[in-house]
This record gives structure tokens, sequence and C-alpha cells, in this order.
């Protein structure tokens, strides 16, 4: 019975919980976008006669678009790469991608932990935190993946040789 790859289940959980959280943060996202350009069109009735030459539509919504597509390119990016990684989990010949979209990830969610434990903030530590953990999944597998691959044990061995009919001699 051939052996899978040691870090196949630990990429496979990884990138399926980050697809999911992900994709919900792409639905609230597009949910945010509608609903804050709506709030600002409502605020700038009311500021409008605090200040009648002042157009605050118009300052706002570019950047909350900005705001919003940057996002958007984001989380994109993160379904994107944790679906390539999903795909290569058992590939032990291109243990590279998951390994560096790993490391990537985990200096990114790291900078966002070490944020919210500045701020002290209880639900941004708890948030960051669960942030650091799939794309630690990812390169924890990856780095077992790629152990594996540089083991004595891989490539296997071949099959083998079926018998040869003896050769006989006239």
């Amino acid at each position: 019975m051939a052996r899978g790859a040691r870090g196949s289940t630990l990429i496979l959980v990884g990138s399926l919980l980050w697809i999911i959280v992900a994709g919900a943060g792409i639905l609230i996202l597009l949910f945010l976008a509608v609903t804050g350009g709506i709030l600002i069109q409502f605020l700038s009735f009311f500021a409008q006669p605090m200040n009648p030459g002042f157009d605050w539509p118009g300052l706002l919504m570019p950047f909350w678009l900005i705001f919003m597509l940057v996002l958007l390119v984001y989380l994109t990016a993160i379904v994107v790469l944790a679906a390539m990684c999903l795909r290569r989990r058992d590939d032990l010949t291109r243990t590279t991608l998951p390994l560096v979209v790993g490391i990537l990830f985990v200096v990114l969610a790291l900078s966002q932990f070490l944020t919210a434990l500045w701020s002290l903030s209880a639900l941004g530590i708890v948030s960051s935190f669960v942030a650091l953990i799939f794309p630690g999944l990812i390169l924890i597998g990856a780095i077992l993946n790629r152990q594996q691959a540089r083991s004595a044990f891989w490539p296997p061995p071949p099959p083998p040789l079926p018998p040869h009919p003896p050769v006989r001699y006239n």
C-alpha cells in the first residue's frame, strides 16, 4: 500500500477552512460595500446644511470603493492560493507553493496578531489568532511534505522487474 504525503491532511484542513472563511468574507464585504455607500449618501444629506459648498459623497465614496476593492482582491487571492495549495497537497515533487503561501500569510497574520496584542482588544486577539491558525496549518503540512520528499524513503523504490525467460544458448 502506497503511503500518501504526511502533511496532506493539515493542508486539506487549513485550505478548506481558509476557503470557507474567505468566501464568507467576500459575501460580507459585498454587503458592507452596498450598506456603506447607502450610509455615506444618507449622512451627506444631514451634513449638507452645515457645509453647503462641500460635497461629502464625492469625497468619501472613492475612498470607500478603493478600500473595498483592495479587500476584495485580498480575499480573492486567499481563495485562489488556498485552492492551489489544496490541489497540490499530495504532490511531493512540488512542495514549494504551499510552503511559500504558508510563510507569506503567517507573516501577515502574525503582524495582525501583534497589533491586536498591542491594542489589548479581546475580540481582535481571538480573531487574529484564528487568522493565524489557517495558514499555520498549511505551513506545517508543507514542512512535513518537504521533509518527506527529502527523506530516504521518497521517491519510492521502483517495483521489481518481471522475471525474464531463461536465455538458451545453442
